[in-house]
């Protein structure tokens, strides 16, 4: 550990910053710095270092090279808790499963809630089935999972977790009054002294969910500021590419070629990290999405939804029609691709009832609101 250390007095030295000045731009005490750079202490909160590098050290790979270096050396169950969260954060996943494999026969209860958590992470990260039904199950199975999770711990670090994983996996399964509701009854502040980094950690966390709040309330100024704060300070790299796709998305009605470029980007940032599936969807469905949107032609996709959504939006409505003729009207996006090859105001009207009643989405809810107003149509209460 000392050579992580003698890396941090030697930036502190030539940025001319004193110990002090460091202690208050990370919320610690002068006292932990004094023991920290004096080497007296073996071993010292893990998450603090965490901190620390992250706010002297601009340079992405030199900051996870000195955390690496750290987290190998930590042998304390306070610092084991917060290296599971820098590692989630840090995506990286087989050292992740390693700790996990590790811990799995500790005694320390605190440390069998934390790998429970950390596995139903990897879980839904991995999930791959394509089928929505399918999807859907694994989802609940994993939503009850942390359900239960959260009921029985003590430690208020694993009940924010907890909440926060729901949170996602509510996202998820397009249940976005859910995120609200449980949004509001998390508070990261309860966290102890201790626990610094996974208060900072956390607090990402849920800038992730506010922005992604903000969007489908179609709050999209809030929405587009929290999420370019959100790219600047993120390093998971699927948070990341989450972001871009979303920050994509708020533009996909005002300026098709600054939407297509960020969702492009996330796309890109997907593959780097092997998430390919996910990048996949998002060329078969998003971009194809967005031109039509725009009535510009696109046929570089194989998903029949949004082939006969850009046929429909581009004059060739009868294909359109024949591509998606036994898909499920309870669909929202089907229910307005129908309503608006045929100016069936009823399953536009159907449509917007389901965007906002159902899924709380009020960004999406705007497709067959427009088409309601070009139709002339009252807008639905």
């Amino acid at each position: 550990m000392g050579f992580v250390i003698d890396q941090i007095q030697r930036t502190i030295i030539e940025k001319n910053l004193t110990p002090s000045d460091v202690a208050i731009a990370n919320g610690l005490s002068n006292s932990f710095m004094s023991r920290l750079l004096s080497q007296k202490t073996k071993e010292h909160n893990f998450g603090n270092v965490i901190l620390i590098i992250n706010w002297l050290f601009p340079n992405l790979d030199t900051r996870k090279e000195l955390i690496f270096d750290y987290y190998k050396k930590i042998t304390k169950p306070e610092n084991i808790r917060a290296a599971y969260e820098w590692l989630w954060m840090n995506w990286e996943r087989d050292e992740l499963r390693s700790l996990i494999s590790m811990r799995k026969k500790s005694r320390d209860y605190r440390d069998l809630e934390f790998n429970e958590i950390y596995s139903l992470l990897l879980e839904r990260s991995e999930i791959k089935s394509e089928n929505e039904l399918e999807r859907k199950r694994e989802l609940s199975r994993l939503l009850n999972k942390a359900g239960m999770i959260k009921e029985k711990s003590k430690q208020e670090s694993v009940k924010c977790l907890c909440t926060i994983f729901q949170m996602n996996v509510y996202g998820d399964l397009n249940e976005y009054d859910m995120v609200e509701k449980l949004y509001d009854t998390i508070d990261v502040n309860k966290l102890g002294k201790k626990e610094k980094y996974l208060k900072y950690s956390f607090k990402v966390r849920l800038n992730e969910l506010l922005s992604q709040r903000y969007w489908k309330q179609n709050n999209l100024n809030e929405a587009r500021k929290v999420t370019i704060e959100l790219i600047q300070n993120v390093e998971n790299k699927y948070m990341l590419a989450s972001a871009y796709h979303r920050l994509g998305m708020t533009y996909c009605f005002v300026n098709r070629e600054t939407s297509v470029n960020y969702v492009k980007k996330s796309i890109e940032i997907f593959r780097s990290i092997n998430r390919n599936m996910i990048a996949d969807l998002i060329e078969k469905k998003n971009i194809p999405f967005i031109y039509s949107v725009w009535g510009e032609t696109y046929t570089q996709t194989d998903d029949k939804m949004e082939l006969a959504h850009n046929y429909i939006s581009c004059g060739n409505p009868k294909i359109g029609l024949e591509l998606i003729k036994d898909f499920d009207n309870n669909d929202p996006f089907i229910c307005f691709y129908k309503g608006k090859a045929t100016k069936n105001v009823n399953l536009l009207k159907k449509s917007y009832e389901i965007f906002t009643k159902e899924w709380h989405d009020h960004f999406y809810a705007q497709l067959p609101l427009k088409e309601l107003e070009v139709l002339k149509e009252a807008i639905p209460c």
